[in-house]
Parts: structure tokens; sequence; C-alpha cells
């Protein structure tokens, strides 16, 4: 059996739509999810499938949540983890414990 071709820049840029339905169909899934499932313990997948808009997570120690937030409320984030791992980690308990959400 081939292997398929590594994707390109353009046969991943997809719609939203399109990774929804990828998701149901199981041809998507979240990176590394194997590897270190604690790192998604706090995505709301199905949530974020479904919403147009932002919504709040529930933080889960160990989760690696992407966030947008402004610098000015950010706090410093650590350089001794650059190369090393766990960074959004730390990042993320910080900012549950600052309260974000």
């Amino acid at each position: 059996a081939g292997q398929a071709p590594a994707p390109t820049a353009e046969s991943v840029r997809l719609t939203k739509a399109a990774l929804r339905e990828m998701w149901h169909a199981g041809t998507a899934e979240a990176f590394a999810a194997g590897q270190y499932p604690a790192g998604h313990a706090c995505d709301d997948t199905q949530t974020w499938l479904r919403s147009e808009t932002p919504f709040p997570a529930a933080y889960r120690f160990g989760c690696e949540p992407y966030v947008l937030l402004s610098r000015r409320i950010s706090p410093r984030y650590d350089e001794a983890f650059v190369g090393y791992g766990k960074d959004r980690v730390s990042f993320a308990y910080e900012l549950a414990a600052r309260g974000g959400r």
C-alpha cells in the first residue's frame, strides 16, 4: 500500500465547516492528543466546532489551550521554557490562577 502524498500549504487551508466535517468523519484529530491527552483537557471541541464567537473554557490542570489576549493583561512569558516543553502548560496555569477564563 502506498503512502498518501504529503500535504501542501494549499491543502491544509480549510474552512471551519470543512474541518467540522473532517472531525466528524474521523479524518482530523487534535494535535498530539494521543501523546499528551492532558494538553487537550480544557478543549471543548464540540462547542468550538459549533461556535462562531469566543467562549470561556474551564481550566483543567495540564491543559495547553491556544489563547488570544492583550499583552497589557498577559503575564510575562517565562523564557526559561523556550525549547524545553510544557511552556503553554505553565502559562495556562498562571492565567487560570489570575482568574482568566
